[in-house]
């Protein structure tokens, strides 16, 4: 191996070692995969026959280090020309931003100014009409009215507090001109092809089918394809099925089988081995130090725990790392008994933690049943939490999370979904009284529980999307737990849909819903008919009064006929529809995808809802705004099977 200046070169006469094939240890890897999609990278020649890409995309060890070796010698490392250059034009950026920033805090400066100035000559103004109320004689009309105003109200309260509210819209203005700023700078540095809208990161809920085949079979499928195909090993046991759409699409376990899992287990995450997994006994038990994933893993939540099993039990101490980068931090765990139970001090994470929701709970079991006061932590500060009794059960006062939380920073810009719920437990985790949703410190919702524990009056509830664009509740009565009567659906305090429920708390009659892609600048409204809490007849999708989709429901409140529906993030950047069949709601024959009205996409769905032949298909963060993601996929499909690897081509405008 060869050094030149800071990196290192190697040489033709490059020795290999051996290196076994992963699926078949008898066979070494000869050739590397150089394709443009996720694969192991690495085959032996028996893999290779299996694996579908163009003969020119399996390169030799050899050729392949020849030919990085020649790619590399012509890159011209030494040369700092590039590097020089880039290091001039973020000097000239930084000091594009000094000057603009100066200009926004002069402004700001001469706006407090001219304000407060304002105030104090009024002020002076009216002080000298008050000096004259000792001598009415000296006061005009103008003055005596003016003086009557300020004896009969609150004028000058009422005229400061409208200064200041002008004030407070004047910063607002001025925020989201620095922001602007700060964008169009990271668009001219390459950064805003990142992803700066925080939904998408949410591991969002989505609709999964799972379907067990006389193949003894376990198939996840979404939307006409299979997501996963899962071979149930032991027909004696119910099979574990998966909720994480992440790690349906991305997780596998690899290991032997003999009447149960025994020997080294390990996990891969999109075609990549992670330092997870353990060992089993002969009985098909965990035994020895383990690795496992946290319940909700993904890509934004990396998180692991690590202990030891003595014959599938756990025991002693098992701690919660999160992996950041390289770096590896413990972040959470305690004691488990001889039986399995947790026991002592816990630090426990909150079932959807994640990069943009890191919630702690601290407190303290015995045997696994948590007792005494629990805190909720974020951040190191207690946000929530409550009292258990011996038994595990809250009691008294609790506040407790909303299951959307979360938050997120976009430099000078804070979005956030941090609601609770405040309110009393009693009679054995029984809810009572008044219950209240709070969101940024202020009450925005609730309700009253009677003495069964069932809601009762009436209810402000929030949206299942409630976000900080989307700041969507519900208000109606509940009777014995049940909504009765006319609900109604606010969005900045005002009523955009909403209908009636019977007594049996089902929807019926004519009925205005949002839509899930409602936002702040859409605001999308469903408008049809409910008949025994089923959708029926003709529903229409409507964005300020025009229609802009839609369809028919049957007597089952199945999808019939055709539709025109809209893609989840529909909006300004995204304002893609997908037109086509279905019959008895399964989606059938040929379904376009368009954006702007013209088509971009789209392919057929066989007899059975699944997708067949060849797709053109839009990524799933879709957005014009941002060219990484104005991308459409080619895919090939088999009864909803991919068939080889999709490749991607650039939207053109």
């Amino acid at each position: 191996m060869e050094y030149c200046g800071n990196y290192q070169r190697f040489s033709s006469d490059f020795t290999y070692r051996e290196d076994p094939c992963v699926d078949h240890p008898q066979n070494q890897c000869q050739t590397i995969c150089v394709a443009n999609h996720t694969c192991k990278r690495k085959f032996c020649q028996v893999c290779q026959l299996e694996h579908q890409v163009e003969p020119n995309q399996m390169i030799p060890y050899n050729m392949f280090t020849q030919k990085l070796f020649n790619k590399v010698s012509g890159l011209n490392l030494e040369d700092n020309k590039l590097l020089d250059d880039s290091k001039l034009q973020l000097k000239n950026v930084i000091s594009k931003m000094e000057k603009q920033f100066q200009l926004i805090l002069e402004d700001f400066k001469n706006t407090f100014k001219n304000v407060f100035e304002l105030i104090e000559q009024t002020n002076e103004k009216y002080l000298d009409l008050v000096c004259k109320i000792f001598d009415p004689r000296a006061c005009s009309n103008n003055d005596l009215d003016k003086l009557i105003q300020i004896f009969s109200g609150n004028i000058l309260d009422d005229w400061i507090k409208q200064l200041l509210v002008k004030l407070n819209q004047k910063i607002d203005e001025q925020m989201k001109v620095a922001c602007k700023i700060i964008l169009n700078i990271e668009k001219s540095l390459g950064i805003s092809e990142q992803n700066m809208n925080p939904q998408p990161l949410l591991l969002s809920t989505v609709s999964i089918e799972v379907e067990f085949t006389k193949q003894n079979e376990l198939n996840y499928m979404k939307d006409g394809v299979i997501l996963r195909i899962e071979k149930i090993q032991d027909l004696q046991k119910t099979p574990q099925i998966m909720k994480n759409i992440e790690q349906i699409k991305n997780l596998k376990w690899e290991g032997q089988y003999d009447k149960n899992k025994i020997g080294k287990w390990k996990a891969t995450w999109n075609g990549k081995e992670l330092d997870i997994g353990g060992n089993y006994n002969q009985m098909g038990q965990k035994e020895g130090v383990w690795k496992e994933l946290f319940e909700n893993y993904w890509e934004y939540s990396k998180v692991i725990y690590i202990g030891e099993y003595k014959e599938g039990i756990k025991q002693g101490n098992w701690d919660i790392i999160k992996q950041v980068g390289d770096k590896y931090e413990k972040i959470g765990g305690g004691l488990y008994d001889q039986n399995g139970k947790k026991n002592g001090n816990w630090k426990d994470l909150y079932k959807f933690y994640y990069k943009f929701c890191q919630i702690y709970f601290v407190g303290k079991y015995d045997q696994g049943i948590p007792i005494e006061k629990w805190d909720i932590i974020q951040k190191d500060k207690i946000i929530g939490g409550g009292e258990y009794d011996k038994e595990g059960n809250k009691i008294g006062k609790w506040k407790q999370l909303e299951k959307n939380f979360w938050e997120y920073f976009i430099i000078i810009q804070i979005s956030h979904c941090q609601v609770m719920k405040e309110g009393s437990y009693q009679n054995k985790k029984k809810r009572l009284g008044r219950w209240d949703t709070i969101y940024k410190g202020k009450i925005i919702g609730g309700g009253s529980y009677d003495e069964n524990s069932m809601k009762d009056g009436e209810w402000t509830e929030l949206y299942e999307q409630f976000l900080d664009n989307c700041q969507v509740t519900y208000v109606g009565q509940y009777k014995n737990g049940t909504k009765k009567g006319k609900w109604n659906t606010l969005f900045e305090n005002k009523i955009v849909a909403g209908g009636n429920y019977n007594d049996y708390g089902m929807k019926y009659g004519q009925w205005s819903v949002i839509h899930k892609a409602f936002k702040n600048k859409y605001n999308i409204i469903q408008n049809g008919k409910y008949l025994n809490g089923k959708k029926t007849g003709k529903w229409n999708f409507n964005y300020q009064i025009k229609s802009i989709g839609g369809g028919n429901y049957d007597e089952n409140g199945k999808k019939i006929g055709i539709w025109t529906e809209l893609n989840e993030n529909y909006g300004e950047n995204c304002l893609v529809i997908y037109i086509g069949e279905y019959k008895a709601g399964i989606k059938q024959g040929n379904w376009q995808t368009l954006y702007k009205n013209n088509q971009i996409g789209g392919g057929l769905y066989n007899e059975n809802g699944m997708k067949d032949g060849k797709w053109i298909e839009l990524s799933d963060s879709f957005d014009d705004n941002t060219q990484a993601k104005r991308k459409v996929y080619h895919q090939e499909y088999q009864n909803g099977v991919k068939i080889g690897f999709s490749v991607d081509h650039p939207l053109e405008q």
